[in-house]
């Protein structure tokens, strides 16, 4: 009888897509969706593949949204689709920038902070997202600018 040497093939990480089983079960460990089985975990995946849509729906609305910016303020807008890692983010660019000494405003931040426990590094390698940085400049002699 031969002895079968231990494979040393490490399987391929399977990349989450958002909206997918896998990024809904990470997304609902907290509450145990990965121990919900059967028709139960088949109507919580719909649920959250809704609630996914909704989002996204709500992310493109958002990204034609225009806030303007105020004299003396840089004005970050950080989106994505739900699960992207958007508060990851935008949690990272309010640590350098307290860290650089500026004064930073974050109205979301709390909550995101919450509802994360605000642990960036683990969302960021688990989305691994793509940023891509727009600079728009905004005139002073617009009327946005100018009476602000």
């Amino acid at each position: 009888m031969t002895q079968q040497q231990p494979s040393n093939h490490i399987p391929e990480a399977k990349k989450m897509v958002p909206g997918d089983e896998l990024h809904l079960t990470l997304l609902m460990a907290p509450c145990s969706l990965h121990l919900v089985t059967g028709q139960d975990r088949q109507h919580l995946l719909a649920f959250g593949r809704a609630a996914f849509e909704t989002g996204q729906a709500a992310a493109q609305q958002a990204v034609q949204a225009v806030v303007p910016a105020v004299r003396g303020e840089v004005l970050v807008t950080v989106s994505g689709f739900t699960g992207s890692g958007k508060s990851a983010i935008a949690g990272e660019i309010e640590i350098m920038c307290r860290a650089l000494g500026l004064q930073v405003e974050w109205p979301d931040g709390v909550t995101e902070k919450n509802m994360t426990h605000a642990d960036w590094t683990t969302a960021l390698e688990l989305y691994n997202p793509r940023v891509r940085i727009i600079e728009r400049n905004v005139p002073r002699n617009t009327a946005s600018g100018a009476d602000q």
